[in-house]
């Protein structure tokens, strides 16, 4: 078991401990729904794009706890996010919700709602924002090692951390910069890792990133090039990274969307 998934384990155990297990006996009702929503900030008041939220609905109706879990939803550009649940269980004791800073390194904070009034038909809303202790700076086309999670979105949440090396930041003759350097992929001992190279171009209002996996070649390669791209601010920072595969390949780590931030927390890589 990778450290990754090993520490997400943990924390989703830590968790589960307060939210319950999952039970598909669980009672529930269809006539009301619930939408958690809100904006995730630093202590600044700045938004966090890319942050990860979680939600939990506990029920105590015997001497089980019933919990339905929802999977991981990104922070969009302005640090909001919306969570559904089209169904609630019955009785609704609690809702249980975690917000994780985009980076490698846990900090996640958790909040919970307890005995929240609904009514018994309709749709019920409750807003919910978060200011973020422990966040990392965002990632930008300085030198440098950044550092992201990857998330398959599954029951233990996050699987591994993608590891960007800047090596190289060139002044580009049309403006903007030439980025190269190397990357890795640390995943589960299900999916195993990955790493290669990347060449990219940082502008001020975009970036670049071409992956070539060094790990996943020949005719049956799956990963061969993957493209990152993500908008950048007026102050250099980087947002959301979404990939695609060239050629339209089934790449596992190149399913989900990513926030790098800058890796503050260790020290050079090797």
């Amino acid at each position: 078991m990778s450290l990754a998934r090993l520490f997400g384990a943990l924390a989703m155990a830590g968790l589960l401990s307060l939210a319950g297990c999952s039970d598909s006996a669980a009672p529930s009702t269809g006539n009301t729904s619930l939408t958690i929503e809100g904006v995730v900030a630093d202590s600044a008041g700045n938004a966090i794009p890319g942050a990860v939220v979680a939600a939990w609905l506990n029920s105590f109706d015997s001497s089980w706890t019933h919990g339905l879990y929802f999977s991981d939803i990104m922070t969009d550009s302005l640090g909001r996010y919306r969570v559904h649940f089209d169904s609630l269980l019955e009785p609704l004791d609690s809702v249980l919700s975690r917000f994780t800073p985009p980076g490698c390194y846990w900090g996640a904070q958790s909040a919970m709602i307890r005995s929240p009034q609904v009514p018994a038909i309709g749709s019920f809303v409750i807003t919910q924002d978060i200011v973020l202790a422990h966040t990392q700076p965002r990632a930008s086309g300085v030198v440098g090692q950044l550092c992201g999670m990857v998330s398959d979105e599954g029951a233990a949440g996050y699987s591994g951390w993608l590891q960007v090396l800047i090596e190289q930041s060139v002044s580009a003759p049309t403006g903007g910069a030439v980025l190269t350097g190397r990357w890795t992929i640390y995943w589960s001992p299900s999916y195993g890792g990955s790493d290669g190279t990347f060449t990219g171009l940082a502008t001020n209002s975009m970036v670049d990133l071409l992956f070539q996996d060094t790990t996943d070649v020949g005719p049956g390669s799956r990963c061969p090039r993957v493209r990152w791209i993500a908008p950048v601010d007026a102050a250099g920072a980087w947002g959301i990274l979404v990939p695609s595969v060239e050629g339209g390949g089934t790449c596992r780590w190149a399913t989900f969307p990513i926030m790098l931030t800058r890796d503050t927390a260790t020290g050079p890589w090797p």
